[in-house]
């Protein structure tokens, strides 16, 4: 709750001046390439063979040299965002294994991905279309349809760090796939990289390879740590909101050093977790109020903040599921979130998509994302002309309003009696009209097709990578597991 007295919910000064002094007194832990590291040198930064220091003041001076406003481009120019922290956009699911039809769950192969695709492309209220960039589908043809995922969307390309690709192939098709838009003169990018932090004040190797090779592009960054609340970070909220600062700040120096107006975003992916048994739980009370705490500090540095799943633990496309995304969705939105990516169609953490809960979960963003209203000259005017007991039925204010309202294709706008006579249809066969009304993703010509694969060029035979996770459960087991091996002297 929000004191009375109107005062931040989060003290954002003594959060800052936290993860300052941790900064410069046992900072992060990382190794930097040689070249990075004499970058870093160069501008004050204390580097070591294992770990970064940063000095008083360093970290200041650099993260107030980084542009708050950036430009992500998109193959269509009228697609593309204007990133800040007045920026406002909903993602789909960017990662899954496995796809849910109902109760059926199935390995996501390369034809229900473009599926899912192309029905998240065609939801109005996503900013960000759906990709291979966002989809981890472990098949032999991964490189090849990279290239194709990256030519079927319209909208600005987003990609996680722990995904199948290394950062220089996604930035290659990235680049290519954005080859004829128009380059703004401002700072601007073809594509948003999530760097993810897993371990608390630990920068590993596939952090550190993403920041350089994103730096080496000036392409854009999002600085994400991932909380797990209890596990990998403190369980009070403001030691917890310190090592979010300490990760982020540091990463946002980092990235300036080697690249001065390098894009960059601030994010988080946040999740209590069961003492019982060690695994994460969505949209927990302190889960949501973490979140409200990190979109705060990214206000307080003006960056703009992307709040990054997971939305469900439920096993299964149900109620459950639907209700935990709606209420993170709401809630991420409402306490200061700019971008929100990864909840829309997700099932089981991040393991799993739903064509059926995408297009629920799109309602949800579209409903929560009202466009602003126009702002009367003189709010008091409509009511002192209606009057006592009058109405606003047929003004013209109501007519413009009607004109623009939008119902979207599960709305119930139907009596009973209409109902029964269109033979009581429920929501799954609403879900079924609304999937097959959804436009099928583009055709992707040869020529554009050979071009990005020539702009790839080596870089598509070596793509492949060992995955440090495939989700927040196995980051989470391996959490939980240690920390019982360390308490009670397990070995193995």
């Amino acid at each position: 709750m929000v004191p009375a007295t109107g005062a931040p919910r989060v003290d954002t000064v003594r959060i800052e001046a936290a993860a300052l002094s941790i900064l410069a007194e046992l900072g992060v832990a990382c190794r930097l390439p040689p070249e990075s590291a004499a970058c870093c040198r160069a501008v004050g930064i204390d580097v070591g063979a294992a770990c970064v220091r940063f000095p008083p003041g360093v970290v200041p001076t650099l993260v107030g040299s980084a542009p708050r406003r950036f430009t992500h481009l998109a193959r269509n120019a009228d697609r593309k965002l204007e990133v800040s922290a007045a920026l406002a956009t909903f993602g789909p699911a960017y990662s899954a294994r496995h796809i849910w039809t109902e109760a059926t769950r199935m390995p996501l192969d390369a034809a229900s991905a473009s599926e899912f695709a192309a029905l998240a492309e065609a939801q109005a209220c996503l900013g960000y279309g759906a990709s291979a960039l966002h989809l981890d589908v472990p098949d032999l043809t991964a490189p090849d349809r990279l290239i194709r995922f990256a030519l079927s969307t319209d909208r600005p390309l987003l990609a996680s760090d722990r995904g199948p690709f290394r950062p220089e192939t996604l930035i290659a098709a990235a680049q290519a796939a954005t080859r004829d838009a128009a380059k703004p003169a401002g700072p601007h990018c073809s594509l948003m990289l999530i760097a993810t932090v897993d371990g608390a004040l630990i920068f590993d190797d596939i952090f550190v390879e993403t920041l350089v090779a994103a730096s080496a592009s000036r392409q854009g960054l999002v600085i994400a740590p991932t909380l797990l609340i209890g596990a990998n970070a403190p369980a009070r909220g403001d030691e917890l909101l310190v090592r979010f600062a300490a990760e982020t700040l540091a990463g946002l120096a980092l990235a300036q050093a080697l690249c001065p107006g390098q894009p960059v975003a601030l994010g988080a992916t946040i999740s209590d977790i069961s003492l019982r048994n060690g695994l994460p739980l969505a949209c927990t009370a302190d889960a949501i109020a973490a979140l409200g705490g990190c979109a705060e500090l990214a206000r307080h540095w003006d960056f703009a903040y992307y709040a990054i799943g997971p939305a469900t633990n439920a096993k299964g496309y149900d109620a459950l599921a639907t209700a935990e995304t709606a209420r993170w969705l709401t809630a991420a939105h409402f306490l200061g979130a700019n971008a929100i990516v990864g909840p829309i169609g997700a099932v089981d953490l991040d393991d799993g998509v739903s064509v059926d809960k995408l297009i629920i979960d799109a309602e949800t963003a579209s409903n929560v994302a009202i466009p602003s209203r126009p702002v009367s000259p003189d709010p008091a005017a409509a009511l002192l002309q209606q009057g006592h007991g009058g109405y606003a039925l047929g003004t013209p204010a109501t007519r413009a309003r009607a004109r623009s309202m939008r119902l979207g294709p599960l709305d119930d706008n139907q009596l009973f009696e209409s109902w029964v006579a269109a033979g009581s249809p429920v929501l799954q066969q609403r879900l079924t009209a609304a999937a097959a009304n959804a436009r099928t993703a583009p055709t992707v010509s040869t020529e554009d097709h050979a071009a990005v694969l020539a702009a790839i060029g080596g870089l598509a035979a070596a793509t492949a990578r060992h995955h440090v996770r495939s989700g927040l459960t196995d980051l989470a087991s391996s959490i939980y597991g240690q920390a019982l091996r360390e308490a009670f002297g397990f070995k193995g």
